[in-house]
């Protein structure tokens, strides 16, 4: 095996452990402070203008917002140990902004997804989905959310323009893409933090308000049932299947092939926290969060390689939240949104990137190979097996097909806009590959084609009333070979059957075919073989004495040759006296004269 090939981790079940998350999350912060730094604000090109849209439209309260997703990013780090981020619902986030939704409609449509996600994970379903659902489906999911980014960043740069009386021109677009291709392998150089502070400073500088710092709480809105009913048809129904996908399956594969060295959050924790975030931040009118793939290769790109720098951000929100509120919304409105489509851009590159290795390192093409040998082992003693993962090879056409699904997948999502499209039309790209493998197993089609012509017999015969027509018995000859079929088999047109040609195919002097002989029947003395049958000579009836032949002269014994007549075959021919088949015997004496 390559050394370059390595097999993936298994995926984590239950929840993790915190101690050593929050004790992994210090380590990092020292051996890597500007990194993690960096890659806390690695997804604020998607968080930055949801959150000011929505804030603007009046569908969620700010000051909610940042104190309740900034506490679940601190938990988030410190349990799970990567980073994990908490970004808007963004099917919630765009229905409520072009509808628009009144907010306790948004509220309403996010505790109905969080109850039908805990659902799912307390009975099993999410789970047992996530482990079953094949590899090319989520890296399409995958491969289609991370250009979706793509496209939105390419939406937002139509809008800008080369003027350059503010920072929100190509110019600036240019200038911040040239300096990421150019440290895009320093993951340790703080781009994101760079380019956060430098947009900082172009909206404090354009003149606008400050925010001014004051003590600020949430307060309790809770939404009535019918604005639960509304929200859920209108943004929960659509959102529900993009939770289940992106934010909880796609996040923990996402998180086992990008940081392989940490364990990966299992479906079950993940499931648990989206429920939990919404259940309990929607009823002060936090906006609609969960756990998106997006938001974990953004950050993964400009250096965050543990939970602390969720920790970071989070404690960023909440101080943000508590003593600005409301205010701060001004500042994030006139961020230069040129800075915002590098940073989206970058974020959905790195989350396309992950179907690279679908037909050479993903997680099921590697197969448990136990080697049965002792191993001694200093700490745990004596052990008679080992057990390895081997990579499994297949075949070019094998590669294709997987390549394929992943692609229908992908189309799907960024077509529709919908993970729910992009899985369905991956699933029957899928299922057609399998249908066609299976049809081409011989086997298998024998047993459908039985199968098929026993069920049609058994409706016609007791449904439809038609029974099947017997056929009419055919009487066949014995097969018997002539003089002429056994010369030349292939010119034979007629045979006849009757008992003169069957004599002469049986004589040993006119058949050239071997004889054919019938066994003897038990107890039973053999038949004689049939006498010959030959036109030249055939057997003249016995005839009785009489005196008048007796009488007759006899000829000599001397043969006398005679004239042959006119036109025979040959000049001359030869007169014996015709032999009598009956018994010979002496004249008697009162015979003679």
């Amino acid at each position: 095996m390559p050394a370059t090939l390595k097999p993936p981790q298994p995926l984590s079940r239950g929840w993790p452990s915190f101690w050593r998350s929050t004790w992994y999350n210090w380590k990092m912060v020292f051996d890597n402070p500007l990194g993690e730094v960096a890659g806390s604000l690695g997804d604020l090109g998607t968080l930055l203008p949801l959150i000011t849209a929505m804030a603007a439209a009046g569908t969620i309260d700010p000051t909610a917002t940042f104190i309740f997703s900034g506490l679940w990013n601190i938990v988030s780090g410190s349990l799970f140990g990567i980073p994990i981020v908490v970004q808007p619902m963004k099917a919630i986030a765009s229905i409520s902004i072009a509808r628009p939704m009144t907010l306790h409609e948004t509220m309403g449509a996010g505790i109905s997804v969080a109850v039908i996600v805990y659902i799912l994970t307390f009975t099993g379903f999410l789970a047992e989905f996530g482990e079953r659902i094949p590899i090319p489906l989520i890296k399409g999911i995958q491969m289609g959310a991370g250009l979706s980014l793509v496209l939105n960043a390419g939406a937002t740069l139509m809008k800008l323009s080369w003027s350059a009386h503010s920072a929100d021109n190509y110019i600036v677009v240019v200038l911040a893409w040239i300096l990421l291709c150019f440290t895009s392998r320093h993951h340790q150089f703080p781009y994101a933090l760079l380019i956060f502070g430098l947009g900082m400073f172009l909206v404090l500088s354009t003149g606008v308000e400050v925010p001014k710092a004051g003590w600020n709480l949430p307060t309790w809105t809770p939404p009535a049932w019918a604005d639960v009913m509304n929200g859920f048809w209108f943004a929960g129904l659509g959102q529900l299947p993009l939770t289940i996908l992106n934010s909880v399956v796609a996040v923990t594969y996402l998180s086992a092939d990008l940081l392989p060295e940490r364990p990966s959050p299992s479906i079950e924790a993940l499931g648990t926290s989206v429920a939990t975030m919404n259940l309990i931040g929607c009823w002060f009118g936090a906006m609609p969060v969960c756990h998106g793939s997006g938001g974990l290769s953004g950050q993964y790109r400009f250096g965050a390689r543990s939970g602390a720098a969720p920790v970071m951000l989070g404690i960023a929100k909440v101080l943000v939240g508590l003593f600005f509120g409301s205010s701060v919304s001004t500042l994030l409105v006139n961020f230069p949104k040129s800075f915002l489509v590098v940073l989206v851009f970058a974020a959905g590159i790195e989350l396309a990137k992950v179907g690279e290795d679908l037909n050479s390192t993903a997680r099921d093409l590697w197969e448990i190979q136990v080697e049965n040998r002792a191993i001694i082992h200093p700490t745990l003693g004596l052990r008679l097996h080992r057990e390895r993962l081997v990579r499994v090879d297949i075949t070019d056409r094998e590669k294709k097909e997987r390549f394929v699904i992943m692609l229908a997948t992908a189309g799907g999502v960024i077509a529709a806009r919908n993970d729910a499209v992009g899985l369905f039309a991956g699933t029957v790209c899928y299922l057609g590959y399998i249908l066609q493998e299976t049809l081409e197993d011989t086997s298998f089609t024998l047993l459908i084609f039985s199968a098929w012509k026993k069920t049609t017999a058994w409706l016609f015969r007791h449904v439809f009333g038609i029974k099947k027509r017997q056929p009419a018995p055919v009487v066949t000859s014995p097969p018997v070979r002539s003089r002429e079929s056994s010369r030349t088999p292939l010119l034979r047109e007629r045979r006849s059957f009757s008992p003169r040609a069957i004599a002469r195919s049986l004589s040993p002097r006119r058949s050239r075919s071997p004889r054919i002989s019938v066994p003897p029947t038990p107890n039973r003395a053999p038949s004689p073989p049939p006498r010959s049958l030959s036109p030249r000579r055939s057997p003249s009836p016995r005839r009785s004495w009489s005196p008048r032949r007796s009488l007759s002269p006899r000829p000599s014994a001397d043969v006398t040759p005679i004239q042959s007549p006119v036109g025979s075959s040959s000049a001359t021919g030869i007169l014996r006296r015709p032999r009598s088949r009956g018994r010979s015997r002496s004249p008697r004496p009162e015979d003679q004269v």
